[in-house]
């Protein structure tokens, strides 16, 4: 893919801040890479990161395609988490949230995980 559109294994090394020769392991997979690399990698080839792992044939479908008003992910799930707040009555539509607000609410998320967590790890005892 890199070498149909004529960029060099330097050239992408550069743009994830890693050396070429980590870059190189990467791409011919004698290394493992972490999200971040691979969502860059995504953006920049515009394809699926299911696609650069090979696990579709298909390098069109992108999760971000499917988010309305041009919106990253992040911030559609932000607007999702802040709507769950408004309907419970926690805050105004048009009320901004502050940091302490942000993090009481992953703590409540974090809380949620771990619970759900153990919840299913004492049903498959």
């Amino acid at each position: 893919m890199r070498k149909e559109i004529g960029t060099t294994q330097q050239e992408i090394a550069d743009m994830q801040n890693i050396t070429r020769a980590a870059y190189s392991n990467i791409e011919n997979g004698k290394r493992e890479t972490n999200f971040t690399i691979l969502t860059r990698l995504s953006d920049y080839f515009q394809v699926s990161i299911d696609y650069l792992l090979e696990k579709t044939d298909d390098p069109g479908f992108r999760v971000t395609d499917m988010i309305p008003n041009n919106k990253s992910a992040a911030e559609k799930i932000g607007d999702d988490i802040k709507q769950i707040f408004v309907d419970a009555g926690m805050i105004k539509p048009d009320e901004e949230l502050t940091d302490d607000f942000k993090e009481y609410a992953m703590n409540l998320l974090r809380t949620a995980i771990a619970f759900d967590k153990r919840v299913n790890d004492t049903q498959h005892l």
